[in-house]
């Protein structure tokens, strides 16, 4: 049986480039194995010498089935995320969203820019106390939570899309 194509744009903020590309590793392991739908993502790496680039990523928010936000605190500073990406996700009339905590964010202290109203995806463990983003976590740990983002996100997809 044919896996039912599901495209997803991948937000990040740049300075959290290294970071992105080791939890998209590990998440792309997950999609790539996945039984029900062919996963395929874009982010701005997609980009080529002389492209347009607001265009683009215009286009490739539009073509896609959600969003995956990486957010860090770098992520919440980045004016363009702010102005240009949240709102396609924000809006009541928006794509989906998945908001997956990056990199550590004080929920009492920062400004989510809207995403306070979302569940945000953090490890949570027996192991330690509070749940862990992305970058605290080492080795088995990181890869748990790029499956525990999968799991919840093809849940979601085959009890949503039609």
């Amino acid at each position: 049986m044919a896996k039912k194509p599901v495209k997803f744009f991948v937000s990040y903020a740049h300075a959290n480039r290294v970071s992105k590309e080791q939890f998209m590793a590990l998440f792309s392991e997950q999609t790539a194995v996945a039984k029900r739908f062919d996963y395929q993502y874009w982010s701005d790496s997609e980009l080529t010498l002389g492209d347009h680039w607001r265009d683009e990523i215009a286009r490739a928010q539009a073509e896609t089935d959600f969003g995956l936000l990486l957010i860090s605190t770098s992520f919440l500073a980045s004016k363009f995320i702010v102005e240009q990406e949240l709102p396609t996700y924000l809006s009541h009339a928006g794509k989906r969203c998945f908001p997956v905590m990056l990199a550590p964010i004080d929920f009492e202290r920062h400004d989510l820019k809207g995403l306070q109203d979302k569940q945000i995806y953090r490890l949570h463990s027996t192991d330690f106390n509070a749940p862990r983003a992305f970058t605290e976590l080492k080795g088995k740990r990181k890869a748990d939570f790029a499956h525990g983002v999968f799991a919840q996100i093809d849940d979601w997809l085959a009890a949503n899309l039609k």
